[in-house]
């Protein structure tokens, strides 16, 4: 910039203050380009030379540095110094450039210490009090970038910047003084009154003197304010100087390390966990400990850790990482949940996609239940109404039935007609399939009780609903064509399962449940024995039971129904006619509607008259399905 001279004398006058002090160090300037015009004169000054290279030549004699060992540290080159008249350059003790230089995001977290001009070392206004106050003569500039000075080491980054230690809001750090007030309190004690501040705060003190109002341009964005006044930029380098309190950053290959960790732990948790709450949860884990650790190593180490390279790294690599989910990870969960979607309940689908490893969709043996359910007479009903309003009834029906079967964590496997096949205990293990089972059959036909009426008052045909259950190991998987296939399951218990549905006809009953069944749910379920039968394409014979009610469900007079059908059914078993035909004459007595009662009663009347074969083993055989 051009300067232009005080008035007449008061440059001298102020010259003289500054050498007779014997400590004032002055500001100056670098600029990056060299300025060819001259400095303006005021007037009356045109008879006096400007001699700018002598100003430079006094300059550089009393401010450049003696600098051993200069490494290969990059020392920013400046082309044109920008200085006071050369009387005040003459009369200071020292003079310091001023140059300040900001992050990429405002704040000004570094200073550099030594500028280079014209092939000699210049100190910035911190070094080049520190160098006097300290009398340190030379400096080394060492080659791992540390700038020594009496003993002191000033660590520097590889731009050669010092990175500065802020110890708070500077106005709040830093004692300030206006200088309006400096300057009553020099007027004060000329008068021989007592001052407005005390000249002994200045005793043994460095004191900046600077402009701070927003009108002198030099606001600074700090860590600690968005317009704080350049000068405390400089006192904070100053402070961490004289107390030899630095920062330094940490190497490279830490930085480099905690990146690759950071990345490496995001990406094994993304594959090794299929939560997504877990995942989310370590990986914001790893992100708060790294800063925590960052932070801790900063305050008790006077150590700067990169946070934003590694932080970003975890998000980049989390966002990799679920891109490639996504696309490979991702489109087997699709997969999942478009098979599993609409025959189960959502709760279920979730658990599954939780924990894809529980799953097997290829064929695997496992013990499960099945659910056979048909309506009874549906080709009469559907004979009777008008396709319109057969669909209409039909989707009700199957809807309440399907909504109850997933409510139990059943897998819905297939409708055919008004025929529906459910399976309990996959694709997720559920060891209480068989209860899970038996309570979805009470409820479909709680629930078809319900539609009775409901279609009764509309005008439809009621709907009477037989179900058949079945326990045992099955084959469960995919099966079908490369085309197409179903998740569903086959075997002997499947095929039992089925049969049972059937078999309802022949007892009047409405849940038939196999001795795999019972067994495995006669602790939370209320039942009684049917028959030994023998089911079409089935040698072995199966004991049958039909399901009543929930354990401790089961209504009193019910329970003596069960009771006295009992009795006559052991003694039917053991070839006992009359006495079986007395109990099953007592049952009826007390529930006529007893379909099983009716039927035991009408074989006993027909042994009586015909008595089976003396050794026949008690299996009735279904020729039906």
């Amino acid at each position: 910039m051009n300067r232009i001279r005080g008035g007449e004398g008061f440059d001298d006058k102020f010259a003289r203050s500054v050498q007779e002090a014997g400590n004032v160090i002055l500001a100056m300037l670098f600029e990056k380009k060299k300025r060819d015009s001259g400095r303006l004169k005021a007037p009356g000054d045109e008879g006096e030379a400007d001699d700018v290279e002598q100003e430079v030549r006094v300059w550089s004699t009393k401010s450049s540095l003696s600098l051993e060992n200069v490494s290969d540290l990059p020392i920013e080159e400046f082309a044109h110094p920008n200085l006071p008249i050369l009387e005040l350059i003459t009369g200071a003790w020292d003079l310091g450039y001023i140059n300040l230089q900001s992050d990429s995001d405002g704040p000004s977290r570094r200073l550099r210490p030594i500028y280079r001009h014209d092939g000699k070392y210049y100190p910035s206004l911190p070094l080049s009090i520190a160098r006097r106050v300290l009398g340190a003569d030379k400096m080394r500039l060492t080659s791992d970038g540390t700038l020594q000075l009496d003993g002191r080491s000033i660590p520097l980054n590889k731009r050669g910047e010092m990175i500065l230690k802020w110890h708070g809001p500077a106005q709040k750090t830093y004692r300030v003084y206006p200088i309006a007030g400096v300057l009553e309190s020099f007027l004060q004690m000329r008068e021989g009154a007592f001052p407005l501040i005390d000249p002994e705060v200045f005793r043994d003190k460095v004191v900046f003197i600077a402009g701070t109002a927003a009108g002198t341009y030099d606001l600074r964005v700090t860590p600690f304010s968005f317009a704080e006044p350049g000068v405390f930029i400089h006192a904070t380098a100053l402070d961490n100087i004289l107390a030899g309190d630095f920062l330094r950053q940490a190497p490279a290959v830490v930085l480099l390390i905690s990146l690759l960790l950071l990345c490496l732990l995001t990406a094994v948790t993304l594959v090794a966990f299929s939560s997504f709450k877990a995942k989310i949860s370590l990986i914001l884990l790893y992100a708060v400990a790294y800063y925590g650790l960052a932070i801790l190593i900063f305050q008790r180490g006077n150590l700067w850790m990169d946070i934003v390279t590694p932080e970003a790294g975890i998000f980049v690599t989390f966002l990799s990482s679920a891109l490639v989910e996504y696309f490979t990870e991702g489109k087997r969960k699709r997969q999942v949940k478009n098979i599993f979607g609409h025959y189960m309940t959502p709760s279920v689908v979730n658990k599954i996609l939780e924990h894809p490893e529980d799953v097997k969709l290829g064929g695997e043996k496992k013990e499960l239940s099945v659910f056979f359910s048909d309506v009874a007479g549906f080709t009469t009903i559907s004979e009777s109404l008008e396709p319109e309003k057969l669909v209409a009834l039909l989707n009700r029906y199957l809807t309440a039935m399907t909504d109850i079967i997933l409510k139990h964590e059943g897998f819905l496997d297939k409708y055919e007609g008004d025929a529906i096949m459910a399976v309990f205990g996959t694709p997720l293990d559920q060891p209480r399939h068989a209860t899970l089972a038996c309570r979805a059959a009470l409820a479909n036909q709680e629930k078809a009780a319900k539609l009775r009426e409901e279609f009764r008052a509309e005008g439809y045909p009621e709907i009477w609903v037989r179900i058949g259950v079945n326990s045992g190991p099955m084959i469960v998987g995919n099966m079908g064509s490369q085309n197409r296939m179903d998740y569903t399951v086959m075997g002997d218990h499947v095929n039992l399962a089925s049969r049972l549905e059937g078999a309802n006809k022949q007892y009047g009953s409405h849940i038939l449940i196999g001795e795999n069944t019972y067994r495995l749910a006669r602790e939370d379920i209320e039942a009684r024995e049917i028959d030994r039968i023998r089911v079409k394409g089935r040698r072995e014979p199966a004991v049958v039971y039909e399901l009543l009610a929930r354990k401790g469900e089961l209504p009193s007079k019910k329970a003596e129904v069960v009771e006295t059908y009992l009795e006559g059914l052991s003694a039917y078993q053991d070839h006992d006619w009359h006495r079986a035909r007395a109990a099953f004459e007592q049952t009826l007595a007390l529930d006529p509607e007893d379909r099983p009662s009716r039927v035991y009663l009408d074989r006993c009347l027909h042994f009586l008259e015909d008595p089976p074969p003396q050794d026949w083993d008690g299996v009735f055989e279904l020729k039906t399905k």
